[in-house]
This record gives structure tokens, C-alpha cells and sequence, in this order.
């Protein structure tokens, strides 16, 4: 029984990894979500200003503008998704720490046992 209980264990370590793996990945896209609109922000700041040579430059900046854009709608698709990942992996990692939880108490329960049988034989060795 206890050897379930560790094999269990050791699947709960790896489902809480894959947790960890998953938020991690959340949190990047999360950040690179911030670093474009940071960039949309300080790119629509500088087509805002009154240069006499920005006008040279207006289409390169539109199309930049514009592939942020899309880059950020793409990421906005990931996050989503990594999202709904996160929640399935959270699902398996709950099932794992009940199934450990189990395994731990089936454990402690077979020790509790043997222990009263052991108990029980001595009493009985004993006689009257």
C-alpha cells in the first residue's frame, strides 16, 4: 500500500510541474501581450507628433501599426487558449492530490491495521 501511495506521489509532483509549466506559459503570453500594446501605444504616440519628416515615414509606421495589431489579436487568441489549457491541467492536478490523499489515508489504514493485528496476536500469545 504504500508503494501505491509514493507512485502516487510522485504522479501528483509531475501533474503539479505541468501546472506550474502551463501557468508559466500564461504569464509569457500575458507579458507579450503588454509589450504590444506598449509598442501599438509609443508607435501611435509618434505618428501623433507635429515632425516635418514624419510624413516620409507615415506608411512604414501604418503597416507597423498594423502588424502589431495583428500580432496582438493572434496573441489574444493564444491566451485564450493557454487559458482553457490551464484550467484542464488544474482539473488533472485536483484529481491527482485526491487521488493521493486517498492512497496516503488506504496507507495509513492498512499500518493501522497490521498494527491492531499485531496487537491482537500478542494479546493472544500471552493466554490467561
Amino acid at each position: 500500500m504504500a508503494a501505491h501511495a509514493r507512485k502516487m506521489h510522485r504522479i501528483l509532483a509531475v501533474q503539479q510541474q505541468l501546472h506550474q509549466i502551463e501557468q508559466w506559459r500564461l504569464a509569457s503570453l500575458h507579458s507579450r501581450l503588454d509589450q504590444l500594446a506598449a509598442d501599438q501605444e509609443h508607435l501611435i504616440a509618434a505618428l501623433n507628433e507635429d515632425d516635418a519628416l514624419q510624413g516620409l515615414f507615415i506608411d512604414g509606421m501604418a503597416r507597423r501599426l498594423q502588424s502589431l495589431s495583428e500580432a496582438a489579436s493572434k496573441t489574444a487568441e493564444e491566451t485564450q487558449a493557454q487559458s482553457v489549457r490551464l484550467l484542464e491541467q488544474a482539473g488533472r492536478l485536483i484529481c491527482a492530490e485526491r487521488t493521493a490523499a486517498a492512497a496516503d489515508l488506504a496507507a495509513r489504514r492498512a499500518d493501522e491495521r497490521k498494527d491492531l493485528l499485531e496487537t491482537i496476536e500478542r494479546l493472544a500469545d500471552r493466554g490467561p
